[in-house]
């Protein structure tokens, strides 16, 4: 199990390992277990925690809407 600090990453940083959707959100980390893939970012003053793809993830915790990516 490895885990990835996202504490001080660029925008460009995090769009190159999880997406373009994660450009201006705030990650905290993102790791694999057993080839599952958990990443942790800050939303709205609460932690989130997405399941699965990062990409999918985010999009079904944010109800479908992701500005700024072409689906």
């Amino acid at each position: 199990m490895n885990k990835v600090s996202f504490v001080s990453a660029s925008g460009d940083d995090k769009a190159a390992l999880l997406g373009p959707e994660f450009r201006h959100i705030d990650v905290i980390d993102f790791q694999a277990i057993d080839g599952v893939f958990l990443v942790r970012i800050a939303w709205q003053s609460q932690v989130l925690t997405l399941v699965g793809d990062p990409q999918e993830a985010l999009r079904v915790a944010m109800g479908g809407v992701v500005t700024g990516v072409a689906s």
